[in-house]
C-alpha cells in the first residue's frame, strides 16, 4: 500500500532529539534516559524497565495533580538472580512485574512508600504469561496457552467473569474466552478488552460512556462480541479511563466512549457509543495507539509523526499549552531552543508513544530495539517452524520442540491460532460461513508429522491431555475452528488416533445447539476434497468401530458408551451435505457393516439407527425391515371381514388398507384436499382440530409398511421432497393443479411488462399451506409484480 500524506511539513534537519520527550516535563527521569527498556505510567506511579532487566519506581508523580511535583526518590526493583523483567503495569495499589520467562509478581505501591519485596502470583502455577494489563482497580494477565486471568475489583463486571462477586484477589480464568486465540489485552478504568488474532473484538465492564462499542450504555459482566467491529481487521486496542481506541492493520483509527475533551477525535465532545473512525487520520497510516485517561496519541512511522487530542489541562498535548484538542494536531517533536530531528536518522529510529494519567511520553527507539517484543502472543504453529519441528538436524533443541508441541496441542486456544489463512487477510473474515484457517496447510502439517513418529507420538499424547479436559467453547467460529483441524491431524490410522477421534466426536455431539450450529456452517464452507476427507473419516471410523463392537460382544464385554458417536456426526454430516445442494454423493455416508450389528442385542441400536439412517444403505435398510418385523407383533398380523369367514393369507390385510385409504381420502372426510384434474390429494385446512388425525394416518402408513401392504394415498411427489428438504419448484405446482400451474407458468412467460400491468392480476391465495403461498411468493418477484 503506498504511504499516505499528512498535512504539514516532515522532519527538517537539525540536533538529534534525545532519546526521551516527557510532556509535561519531568527532570526526574532524567538520570535513566539511555537505558529504557520500557515505560509505564499511570495514577499515581511511575515505572521503567531497564535494559539490564532492573524495574525503576517514582511513586507520588501524579499525586495532587501536579505533575511538575518533586517526587521521593526513585526505587530499583530487581527480581531474583539472573532474572530479568520483560514488561511492567501498575494500578492504584499495586505494580504487575513480568519476567522474561514468563512469571508474574505483584509489588505493593502506595504514596507514602514502595512496599516490600515482590510477591510472586503463585495462584497461576507454572503458567507461562506473555501479557499484562492494568485498569484503576483490575489487573489482567494472557498466558502462553491462551488463557486469560482476571483480578481485582468487579464493581461494574470487568473482570468478565459475572456478577455474582464484587471482587477477587487471586487471579481467576475467563472461562467466556476459553478456546479463543488472543492477540491482545487492554484495561481501561473499569473496563477491559481483547481482540483475537483474526481481529474480533469483545469487550465488557463498565459502559457508561459506550466505551465498550456495544451501541448502548449497559454495564457488562461477561465478554461481548462487538459486532460493530467484525471483518475491520483490529491488531490493537489501547483503554483510556473511559474511553477505547482500537488500530487495524490498515492503519486506520476507531474510537468510541467519553468524548468530552475531544479524546475521540471527531472534532466534537459527544460520546460515542458505536465504533467510530477517526476521519482526520485517514490521510496517513498508523502505527500505534495509546490512550491517556482524558487524551490519546497516535504515531505515524512513515511520516516520523506524533499527533495527539483530547484533554491538555496539564500540558500533556506537547503543544505548549493547557487546552483541549478536539482533532488530531502534530506534535512539536522539539526540545526548547533546539530543531527537530534530522530527516537521515528518522530511518533508524522509531518512537513508542505512552500516554499516562495527565502525562505523555515519546520514547526514541532503535529499530532493531527490543521493546516490540514486550506484547507476546500466544504459541501457535507458524508455517516457517513446521520443518525445524519435523527437523533432527539439532538433537540438542528437541526439548524446547517438545515443550512447544505439548503446549500447543493441550491449548484449544494454541490451535485455534494456528495455520490461519494469511492470503489476503482472508483469517479477518472469519464467520460462521469461512474458518479462516488454511486446511492445505493443516492437511501438509498432518503429512509431515506422520513421517517423524517422535514429532506424531508428542502431538497425539497432548491432544489426548486436550480431550480428555472438560472444554466448552466460546460462541465463537473461532473457538470452533479445533474441531476441523484435529480432525485432519488425527486421520491417520492407529489405535490412540481412532480414540481420540472418538472422544472428539462425542464433544461435538455434547457442544450447545448455538455451537453446533455454528460448527455445521464451518463443515459447509469446506472445499468439496477437505469436506469428502471429513466424511472419510468419519465413515471409516464407525467402520472400524463396528469391527471393534462385534469382538467385544463376542466377548461378553461392555459396549463403549461413545461408540455412536462417529455414526451421529455422519448424520450431521449428511444434513450439512444435503443443505449444501450434495457436495458429495450419498454412498459416501453408507457403512455397510452396520447390517453385521442387526444379529446383537446392543442397547439403544435402534434409536442410533431412527437417528442415523445415512449410515444405511438398501441392503441394510431391507434387513433392519424384515427384522423389525418379526420382532414386533403388529396388530394387523391378520384381518377377518364380518360375513366372510376363512384365514387372512394376504387379501383381506391389502384390501382392508384399500377400503381405509379411500374412505380418508374422501371428500367429505375432510382430511384433504382432492384436486380432480390431478386426482391427487394436498392437506386441507377443514381437518377436525380436536384429535391428530395426521399423526393417526402416519400410523397407518407404518402399520403397512411392516405388513408390505400398500396404503394408498395420491400424494404429490411435493410431499416426498419437502420431508427431504429438497427445494419445490413450479413443476411441483403443475403436477398438483396443472391449470393453475400452467395460468401462472404464462405469466412468468409474458415478455412485456405494460401487458402484465393491463392485465390487472389479482391473486388469491386460499390455500395455507406454504407450499402454495411460496409459488405465488416466488412469481410476484419473478414477474415484477406487487402483491
Amino acid at each position: 500500500m503506498p504511504k499516505r500524506r499528512a498535512p504539514g511539513h516532515g522532519p527538517s534537519s537539525g540536533a538529534p532529539l534525545p532519546p526521551l520527550l516527557f510532556f509535561p516535563k519531568a527532570p526526574f527521569f532524567r538520570e535513566d534516559l539511555g537505558n529504557i527498556r520500557q515505560i509505564s505510567c499511570k495514577r499515581g506511579c511511575l515505572s521503567a524497565v531497564r535494559t539490564d532487566g532492573t524495574v525503576v519506581v517514582w511513586v507520588g508523580a501524579e499525586k495532587g495533580g501536579d505533575p511538575q511535583s518533586h517526587p521521593r526518590s526513585p526505587r530499583r526493583i530487581k527480581l531474583k538472580k539472573n532474572v530479568k523483567v520483560n514488561s511492567v503495569d501498575c494500578e492504584t495499589s499495586h505494580l504487575l512485574i513480568l519476567s522474561s520467562e514468563g512469571k508474574l509478581s505483584e509489588h505493593s505501591v502506595d504514596f507514602q512508600n514502595v512496599k516490600s519485596q515482590p510477591r510472586l502470583l503463585k495462584e497461576l502455577g507454572d503458567k507461562q504469561m506473555v501479557q499484562i494489563a492494568c485498569g484503576d482497580h483490575h489487573s489482567m494477565a494472557l498466558s502462553k496457552g491462551g488463557q486469560l486471568f482476571s483480578w481485582g475489583q468487579n464493581d461494574y463486571g470487568q473482570l468478565g467473569l459475572g456478577g455474582e462477586m464484587t471482587s477477587s484477589r487471586e487471579p481467576q480464568r475467563v472461562q467466556a474466552l476459553d478456546g479463543i486465540p488472543l492477540a491482545h489485552i487492554a484495561a481501561g478504568g473499569s473496563h477491559s478488552l481483547a481482540v483475537s488474532l483474526s481481529g474480533s473484538v469483545y469487550s465488557w465492564g463498565k459502559n457508561a460512556f459506550g466505551q465498550l462499542g456495544l451501541g448502548h450504555t449497559e454495564d457488562k459482566y461477561f465478554p461481548t462480541y462487538v459486532n460493530a467491529l467484525e471483518h475491520k481487521k483490529t491488531v490493537f486496542i489501547s483503554c483510556g479511563g473511559e474511553h477505547t481506541a482500537i488500530l487495524t492493520k490498515d492503519g486506520l483509527v476507531c474510537t468510541f466512549g467519553a468524548g468530552c475533551y475531544g479524546q475521540l477525535g471527531h472534532n466534537s465532545t459527544c460520546n460515542e457509543v458505536f465504533p467510530r473512525f477517526v476521519a482526520e487520520l485517514f490521510s496517513v497510516r498508523v502505527s500505534e495507539v495509546a490512550c491517556g485517561r482524558w487524551h490519546t496519541l497516535v504515531y505515524v512511522e512513515d511520516l516520523w509523526k506524533v499527533y495527539a487530542f483530547g484533554s491538555g489541562s496539564q500540558g500533556q498535548l506537547g503543544s505548549g499549552r493547557t487546552c483541549n484538542q478536539l482533532i488530531p494536531l502534530p506534535v512539536d517533536l522539539t526540545e526548547k531552543g533546539r530543531k527537530s530531528k534530522q530527516e537521515g536518522s528518522a530511518s533508524e529510529e522509531k518512537i513508542k508513544v505512552i500516554a499516562g494519567d495527565n502525562q505523555s511520553i515519546l520514547l526514541f527507539l532503535k529499530k532493531k530495539n527490543s521493546y516490540a517484543s514486550i506484547n507476546q502472543t500466544l504459541a501457535r504453529i507458524e508455517e516457517e517452524e513446521i520443518d525445524k519441528w519435523i527437523s533432527d538436524s539439532d538433537p540438542n533443541c528437541w526439548r524446547n520442540k517438545r515443550q512447544d508441541i505439548r503446549l500447543i496441542f493441550s491449548s484449544v486456544a494454541c490451535i485455534n491460532g494456528s495455520f490461519l489463512n494469511k492470503s489476503q487477510d482472508e483469517h479477518f473474515r472469519t464467520s460462521q460461513e469461512a474458518s479462516g484457517i488454511n486446511m492445505s496447510a493443516v492437511l501438509l502439517f498432518s503429512d509431515k508429522i506422520a513421517k517423524n513418529p517422535k514429532v506424531c507420538t508428542e502431538v497425539t499424547n497432548a491432544v489426548k491431555k486436550l480431550v480428555r479436559s472438560q472444554y466448552y467453547p466460546a460462541t465463537s467460529p473461532e473457538a470452533l475452528r479445533v474441531f476441523l483441524i484435529l480432525s485432519v491431524i488425527l486421520r491417520k490410522q492407529d489405535h490412540l488416533s481412532d480414540w481420540l477421534l472418538l472422544r472428539l466426536a462425542q464433544i461435538i455431539m455434547d457442544l450447545e445447539t448455538e455451537d453446533r450450529q455454528t460448527l455445521e456452517s464451518l463443515w459447509s464452507s469446506l472445499d468439496i476434497p477437505f469436506f469428502k476427507d471429513l466424511v472419510d473419516i468419519y465413515q471409516r471410523l464407525s467402520s472400524d468401530e463396528i469391527s471393534f463392537i462385534i469382538e467385544e460382544m463376542r466377548n461378553s464385554e461392555m459396549v463403549d458408551n461413545y461408540w455412536d458417536a462417529p455414526f451421529l456426526i455422519l448424520q450431521v454430516l449428511y444434513e450439512v451435505n444435503s443443505r449444501t445442494g450434495f457436495k458429495i454423493q450419498e454412498k459416501n455416508f453408507y457403512v455397510p457393516e452396520v447390517k453385521y450389528l442387526l444379529h446383537f442385542p446392543i442397547d439403544n441400536l435402534q434409536q442410533v439407527f431412527t437417528e442415523a439412517p445415512c449410515i444405511l444403505d438398501m441392503e441394510a435398510k431391507i434387513l433392519l425391515h424384515d427384522l423389525n418385523r418379526r420382532v414386533l407383533h403388529c396388530m394387523f398380523s391378520w384381518v377377518c371381514f364380518i360375513g366372510e369367514p376363512g384365514f387372512d393369507v394376504g387379501g383381506p390385510s391389502q384390501e382392508f388398507f384399500t377400503i381405509l385409504g379411500r374412505e380418508l381420502c374422501a371428500p367429505e372426510a375432510q382430511i384433504f384436499q382432492l384436486f380432480e384434474e390431478s386426482h391427487l390429494i394436498w392437506f386441507s385446512s377443514q381437518v377436525p382440530s380436536e384429535e391428530d388425525v395426521h399423526f393417526l394416518i402416519g400410523n397407518i402408513f407404518g402399520m403397512a409398511l411392516y405388513n408390505k401392504k400398500i396404503a394408498a394415498f395420491p400424494f404429490p411427489l411435493a410431499l416426498f421432497k419437502k420431508m427431504l428438504n429438497v427445494p419445490l419448484t413450479l413443476e411441483d405446482l403443475k403436477e398438483l393443479s396443472p391449470t393453475e400451474g400452467r395460468c401462472l407458468q404464462a405469466v412468468l412467460d409474458e415478455q412485456y411488462d405494460d401487458i402484465l400491468e393491463s392485465m390487472m392480476l389479482d391473486f388469491t391465495v386460499r390455500h395455507t399451506d406454504a407450499f402454495f403461498v411460496a409459488f405465488v411468493e416466488k412469481l410476484f418477484i419473478s414477474a415484477k409484480l406487487q402483491p
